[in-house]
């Protein structure tokens, strides 16, 4: 597979960064005296309260929000991760899985299936990871401990891939088929190669305040070796540089079309406010500065004050015109 349509997505608990609030760090940040860099105040805030879980039955109607949808197979997904946990302390070691394990994944599988019910290319790719890479992860926690998954999950666990893989391929063509009308007169491309997304765009467990705490991540972390060149995603201004509170050294760059990008947690940056970037420009050094677990970059692609996921605004592959819904 050529290196450039390659995206390596893992889960790492150890590079992850925290917010503070049920929205992102910002107010946190103001709160340490650290002025907002966005043009506006404006940020994303939980869906509404009058949003829930959705049934089977509902899913299978024409008037899905696919939106509230998502949202609640992330929580689900959560609760999940939370549930194995809890199970696996409370087990002994042995060489079949126990029936509380299989019942703990059977559930989540149910759900997945539900979900993955919905028309290909339907759900946010940000769920579509998430799905993929809870299941892969806490399945290998499991079969370390207790062996091989009995036939009936395994099997569940391989299709739900197959499900997940073909959804993604859908989402991937309608990013292919948008872009060939550019929306916006700007190209973006990724900070870091290899790009290794270590924790998506979206609601997730709180990587320091702990898993019942579930918060808002504006952009998506890259897993990185501290002091790897992080690069201008694309050609700009710079218009910030220095410590934003819990995102620690941070490079801020405005670019055509009202697009903004962010780097976090830099160990050093190597640009300076003014400062005229082009796509590839060396802008800083991956760190582990502010409210971090480990080096990694915390990448952020915004139109205005809206937070754009930046896998949709990007792509799989490095320097799609940058597209937002």
């Amino acid at each position: 597979m050529p290196r450039r349509a390659l995206v390596l997505v893992a889960l790492v608990a150890t590079t992850g960064c925290a917010t503070s609030s049920g929205r992102t760090t910002w107010e946190q940040d103001r709160a340490d005296g650290v002025a907002d860099w966005r043009p506006t105040a404006a940020a994303p805030v939980a869906p509404r309260a009058t949003r829930r879980s959705l049934t089977l039955d509902e899913t299978q109607t024409p008037a899905v929000d696919y939106e509230a949808l998502a949202h609640a197979l992330e929580l689900d997904l959560l609760r999940f991760a939370a549930k194995r946990q809890a199970v696996d302390r409370e087990l002994e070691d042995g060489t079949g899985w126990p029936k509380p394990m299989v019942e703990t994944f059977a559930q989540i599988l149910a759900r997945m299936e539900q979900g993955l019910g919905a028309p290909r290319g339907a759900l946010p790719r940000r769920v579509l990871i998430q799905m993929r890479v809870t299941l892969e992860v806490e399945l290998d926690k499991t079969r370390h401990r207790f062996g091989e998954p009995p036939d009936t999950i395994g099997q569940r666990v391989r299709d739900g891939f197959v499900q997940v893989a073909l959804h993604m391929h859908a989402s991937r063509s309608l990013v292919r088929r948008r872009s060939t009308k550019p929306r916006y007169d700007v190209r973006l491309s990724w900070p870091l190669t290899p790009l290794i997304v270590t924790s998506p765009f979206g609601y997730r467990r709180d990587p320091i305040l702990g898993e019942e705490e579930v918060r808002f991540h504006a952009g998506v972390d890259l897993g990185a070796s501290r002091g790897d060149v992080v690069s201008a995603a694309g050609p700009g201004r710079v218009s910030s540089v220095g410590w934003l509170g819990g995102h620690g050294r941070t490079v801020v760059v405005q670019h055509a079309g009202g697009f903004v990008t962010m780097y976090a947690h830099l160990k050093r940056t190597l640009v300076g406010v003014g400062a005229e970037v082009h796509r590839g420009t060396p802008i800083g050094l991956v760190g582990n500065t502010g409210r971090s677990t480990g080096p990694h970059l915390h990448f952020e692609v915004r139109r205005g004050s809206v937070p754009i996921d930046p896998v949709d605004a990007i792509g799989a592959s490095l320097g799609p015109v940058a597209t937002s819904d």
